[in-house]
């Protein structure tokens, strides 16, 4: 802990690069939130099914 601080979501992904995975970062309470990701999965589940119709 350095104590940068990041004042997006884009900008801390550049900062990390690929070695982590924000698709469950929650960027307000700072946290990784498991059921977060869930949510993203079902979503283009949906939308890859109503884009084949």
């Amino acid at each position: 802990p350095t104590g940068k601080k990041f004042r997006s979501k884009p900008q801390l992904s550049r900062y990390l690069g690929n070695s982590v995975d924000l698709g469950c970062f929650d960027f307000r309470t700072g946290k990784m939130m498991p059921s977060k990701i869930q949510k993203n999965k079902h979503r283009l589940r949906s939308d890859n099914l109503s884009l084949s119709k």
